[in-house]
């Protein structure tokens, strides 16, 4: 798997700097409003350097460390997740409470939640075995195990994460075996009960209507997807150049952040755009195939789980900023403005790694031919 784990550092080396390209394009932004601060590109830097010891420590781990351990770090991201909800401990921005704020650093509780639900769910599938095929002996408690976290992460709120989360988590299930009809009995109470949700808030009701007929909705909730559309068309073909985005500069909100992809379209145009879909689905294929050939159910589910996660949200973050789902707060990993997002997604890349390092390759020996007799002088 040698040659799996080189794919997978490059595909993430070349992302994580995508990441950092578009840091510097977007910073020029507060050259026009303000000064740009050193400690704009440095912070950038910071975050991709915790990054990558994160992932070359995680990648040394013996990934059974998560499964003896499993349950500790479980519990440890439900009352993360419990105490940032608490006003004075939990930093309220943007209408939602997910951060803890430590001077001019952040925390996102929820991005080590991903991590250890999917180990925990890796975990109890592993040890159900042939019980989870049962509703009550294994699709249930399974599914419990996933909604606690989610529940608590829609608290915040942050609805897209709660959703990415509980999906991996089902598909999880799945491919340890579990039925799908099982899966099936749930889906439709839980679509009602996400439509429920969605009605109730007039903010998600107004991005499905932005979605539905943007123009409509210029001034509203349709003005982020708008200018997403104009920046990704502007660029065309071979882009506009690096650090020549109009969007970024006074109509994009947050460019560096979930609309990120757009300002790539536009100043590296379709080729640039291409190369980054290329490059997630080079990484999604090798996690794919290192839980394909790990050497135990756990070390399979654990790869599969992170890879999935990391895929689906690269897929979501693509899909909003191309008018092609409803808008959504889902960053892109490893491009995307985000600390934690950053240090938390390379840790996962980590893991899979360690997996992929106890897979022992097949020892090809030489065939030995059977004597027929003397040989010719």
């Amino acid at each position: 798997m040698e040659q799996s784990r080189n794919n997978i550092i490059c595909a993430v080396t070349a992302l994580t700097a995508a990441g950092f390209i578009m840091a510097c394009s977007i910073s020029q932004t507060r050259s026009i409003t303000g000064p740009a601060s050193l400690q704009t590109l440095l912070r950038p830097l910071l975050y991709i350097a915790a990054g990558a010891v994160a992932m070359f420590l995680a990648s040394r781990l013996d990934y059974h460390f998560l499964q003896r351990r499993g349950a500790l770090l479980y519990f440890a991201a439900l009352i993360l997740l419990a105490l940032v909800l608490v006003p004075g401990l939990g930093a309220w921005a943007k209408g939602a409470r997910r951060w803890f704020r430590f001077g001019g650093l952040s925390f996102q509780p929820s991005e080590f939640a991903k991590i250890a639900a999917i180990a925990a769910i890796a975990c109890f599938a592993a040890a159900r075995g042939p019980r989870l095929t049962g509703l009550f002996t294994g699709f249930i408690p399974g599914l419990a195990l996933a909604a606690v976290p989610a529940g608590l992460i829609l608290l915040e709120p942050d609805f897209g994460s709660a959703i990415l989360l509980a999906t991996t988590c089902v598909l999880v299930l799945l491919a340890a075996g579990a039925r799908p009809t099982h899966a099936a009995l749930f889906a439709a109470p839980a679509l009602a009960g996400l439509c429920f949700l969605v009605y109730r808030s007039p903010q998600r009701f107004g991005r499905i209507m932005a979605f539905l007929d943007p123009w409509s909705h210029y001034d509203g909730p349709g003005y982020q997807v708008i200018h997403s559309l104009i920046a990704i068309g502007s660029g065309g073909v071979l882009g506009r150049g690096p650090g020549a985005s109009a969007q970024k500069l006074f109509y994009l909100p947050e460019p560096g952040a979930d609309f990120v992809f757009a300002v790539i379209g536009e100043e590296f145009g379709l080729i640039g755009a291409l190369a980054v879909i290329a490059l997630f689905a080079l990484l999604v294929y090798e996690g794919m195939r290192v839980s394909s050939r790990a050497p135990d159910l756990f070390g399979s589910l654990l790869a599969f789980g992170l890879t999935t996660t990391i895929g689906l949200q690269a897929a979501i973050n693509i899909a909003v900023v191309t008018a092609s789902a409803p808008t959504k707060g889902i960053p892109l990993p490893f491009i995307s403005a985000g600390g934690s997002s950053l240090v938390f997604t390379m840790t996962a890349v980590g893991l899979v790694l360690s997996v992929a390092r106890q897979i022992k390759e097949p020892v090809l020996r030489p065939v030995e031919r059977p004597q027929t007799g003397e040989s010719a002088p």
